[in-house]
């Protein structure tokens, strides 16, 4: 469940008090990643919500991978678990794990088990809402439908734009990538991991939970 959280890695793990966790649940998985169990209650004052605040130590300490990013503070503890998902089924290899929902990140770990970093890409139904909110007639549809090669009406090229731009998109990195990483396994996970891979043709795992 943490790939769909409110849940954050850095100087402090922040998370509304409606999350489906339980506290003891929460304390139990932040801990194996290396949190203390500090925890208070803390008022948000723009967010008007309280949010449950816990404080964060030596977090690659405790990981079976390096850490490779230059601002670990920032990094989302969702994307951490993936990749440390990954090296666990693949050990040894060089992984491109990408993770489709609202945003879809892109993150590399090499053979050695290093996490080097990826990107950031807005996701299918963000690229919808953007051409609906950032356009003048342009309207708001759902990503569910026909979604043909080459639109045949607005509803359709915008959503085979959307849900076609984001699987080319995966195409590219994966064959740039390869092209250093030869051996590279590639895991899709996220809420459209099997929207997206009915439109891919590169070789592919498919793990929604990740």
């Amino acid at each position: 469940m943490l790939n769909q959280s409110k849940l954050y890695l850095g100087r402090q793990i922040c998370l509304p008090i409606s999350f489906s966790l339980s506290l003891y649940e929460l304390k139990k998985a932040c801990f194996s990643f290396g949190c203390n169990g500090s925890w208070k209650f803390k008022y948000n004052r723009r967010t008007r919500k309280k949010i449950l605040v816990g404080s964060w130590f030596k977090k690659s300490r405790l990981l079976p991978i390096k850490i490779g990013y230059a601002t670990p503070e920032t990094l989302g503890l969702d994307r951490i678990a993936a990749v440390v998902g990954a090296v666990m089924q693949c050990p040894d290899k060089a992984v491109l794990i990408v993770d489709a929902g609202t945003c879809v990140t892109y993150d590399l770990l090499t053979a050695d088990g290093t996490f080097a970093g990826g990107n950031i890409a807005p996701g299918i139904r963000l690229r919808l809402r953007a051409m609906h909110e950032h356009t003048g007639k342009l309207p708001l549809i759902d990503d569910a439908g026909e979604t043909p090669e080459i639109g045949f009406s607005t509803e359709t090229a915008m959503r085979a734009g959307a849900v076609l731009g984001v699987a080319y998109e995966i195409e590219g990195y994966i064959a740039r990538l390869n092209k250093v990483y030869p051996d590279l396994f590639v895991f899709l996970t996220g809420g459209d991991a099997l929207k997206l891979a009915a439109k891919i043709k590169s070789r592919i795992f498919v793990d929604e939970n990740l």
